[in-house]
């Protein structure tokens, strides 16, 4: 069984914000649309890198729901491959200690 997931909630997207000129944000969905990361450069706006960074962290979640996927499925196998090994600790490094 899955616990609840203690990042926040809800679909994150990367885009333009709408409130900074030159801003690209990292932003959840309603209700909240919480900011989880900002990107403008230097003040001269965020430049590729710094682009395709926001959609790696707005892509987060969904990769964590697709490890722990694939995580259930090579535990119920009996001899998985290495690279659910490498799944397994991004799962951990995505999660942080158990407490």
């Amino acid at each position: 069984m899955n616990e609840a997931p203690k990042h926040t909630p809800g679909e994150w997207t990367a885009r333009w914000s709408k409130y900074r000129e030159g801003e690209y944000i990292v932003q959840t969905d309603a209700p909240s649309n919480r900011v989880l990361a900002k990107f403008d450069g230097d003040g001269d706006g965020p430049d590729a890198e710094e682009i395709a960074s926001a959609r790696l962290i707005a892509a987060a979640p969904d990769m964590l729901e697709a490890l722990l996927g694939v995580k259930t499925w090579a535990d119920n196998i009996a001899s998985p491959a290495p690279v659910f090994q490498a799944a397994r600790e991004a799962i951990a490094k995505a999660q942080g200690p158990r407490s």
